[in-house]
């Protein structure tokens, strides 16, 4: 009891230094970082089997698909997730349900989208599997897009361990299935449509079992026009992970996308984990309670510095022993866009900081501009290769969203902590 209590005691002295509450902090961190590691592995696991048993080919050819299912997420307003997470913070729990009827409703655009580019690839380029691949796509994206807003429901409840387990369960079933898809060689066809029917039957299922909580609450007030300055912002920041695929599967190729992606997995989940860390701070920062915001800054950065240490750990004694020497060229790239992680926790805590803040348009326009200077980059230095030109691609993209970002935040947030 007397250690409880003295343990209580450190974490309320140690979070009042730094601006967090730790014990908040430990209570619902330790699911978030579960369901991060166990994610984490699976999506490693399909990684490596991609590089171990299928080919680049069809490594690539799933990632560009997936990267345009990405992009288009946009017509169903990805951002009222956000805005149903406010409204269930305060009070207005009905506003998931309106959410997802209109998510799913601005969906609809995307069908005849990918229908009608489908039909243009099987006919007048000749490519039946892509061609296939988007029709069917093109049909399913209304389910996929817009029930996956149950999250909001638990996020803004601040019950983590009830929406991570979920994410788990839904991570595992999806990693089995994929593995044993590419164990029976199925091509890209076939791996997309088992991504796309797992994830849509699992948020049914938990969207169903949400709606029975909150069919009965008044309410379903929500900031429409928040959530679709949040798309729009999605849109922007998603630029960054899901152009590279597009971009580099037209000047070099489509097994250079496959290249891409086993050096940047790694980046991706840390950057992943981070985000779902600083979400664990959106209803504290949507109710505007105060945070030592310079220190959680200094924080980050200490993070990111130790990530990076992990990662070139992992570079020099793991990846040609887990994914062979057939990706050579990913383990080259790796290394030329390892310091990027180190901005990783430091950007998504910034993202996150003027998303609650509503300063929606201040990260649409640095985030758009950063990405157009970085297409550029890549295109003028195309001619040197993708390893070089896709690095400087990603460092322009890293460097001239976080600067920016920094900056404002500095003469707004970190200016007025330092003159209380």
């Amino acid at each position: 009891m007397m250690l409880d209590y003295k343990f209580n005691n450190l974490l309320d002295k140690s979070g009042k230094f730094i601006g967090l509450n730790l014990k908040y902090l430990l209570k619902n961190g330790s699911w978030i970082t579960i369901r991060f590691f166990v994610m984490a592995l699976s999506g490693w696991l399909v990684s490596l089997f991609f590089a171990r048993v299928s080919n680049k080919e069809i490594l690539g050819q799933y990632q560009l698909i997936l990267s345009f299912l990405s992009i288009f997420v946009v017509f169903s307003l990805p951002g009222l997730n956000q805005a149903a997470i406010e409204s269930v913070v305060k009070g207005r729990e009905r506003g998931v349900i309106r959410a997802v009827k209109l998510s799913f409703l601005f969906s609809l655009i995307v069908v005849p989208i990918f229908c009608g580019w489908g039909i243009f690839d099987i006919f007048y380029r000749n490519e039946i599997l892509i061609g296939k691949t988007l029709i069917t796509v093109g049909f399913l994206a209304p389910f996929y897009y817009a029930f996956n807003t149950w999250t909001s429901y638990y996020d803004g409840k601040s019950l983590f361990k009830e929406v991570s387990f979920r994410m788990i369960v839904i991570n595992v079933f999806l990693s089995i299935l994929l593995i044993s898809g590419i164990l029976l060689k199925f091509n890209a066809f076939g791996l997309i449509a088992i991504y796309l029917l797992v994830n849509i039957v699992f948020f049914i299922l938990f969207y169903i079992e949400v709606y029975q909580k909150i069919e009965n609450k008044t309410s379903d007030s929500i900031d429409v026009k928040f959530g679709i300055e949040t798309s729009i912002q999605k849109l922007i920041l998603g630029l960054s992970g899901n152009v590279p695929p597009i971009i580099i599967a037209y000047l070099f190729g489509i097994e250079p996308v496959a290249i891409y992606y086993i050096a940047n997995y790694l980046i991706v989940a840390a950057s992943a984990f981070m985000g779902t860390m600083t979400y664990l701070y959106i209803p504290t920062l949507f109710k505007n309670l105060k945070l030592n915001h310079k220190n959680i800054i200094l924080q980050n950065f200490a993070v990111g510095i130790f990530l990076w240490i992990c990662f070139i750990i992992f570079l020099k004694f793991l990846f040609i022993i887990m994914y062979g020497t057939d990706y050579n060229e990913s383990l080259q790239l790796a290394y030329k866009i390892s310091f990027v992680i180190i901005l990783v926790p430091f950007k998504n805590y910034l993202i996150t900081f003027f998303m609650t803040q509503k300063r929606n348009w201040l990260l649409i326009n640095t985030v758009g501009i950063a990405n157009l200077i970085a297409v550029l980059v890549l295109f003028l230095l195309r001619n040197q290769g993708h390893l070089t030109s896709v690095s400087y691609y990603i460092y322009a993209i890293e460097i001239l969203t976080s600067i920016p970002l920094f900056a404002s935040y500095y003469c707004n947030a970190f200016k007025k902590i330092n003159n209380k």
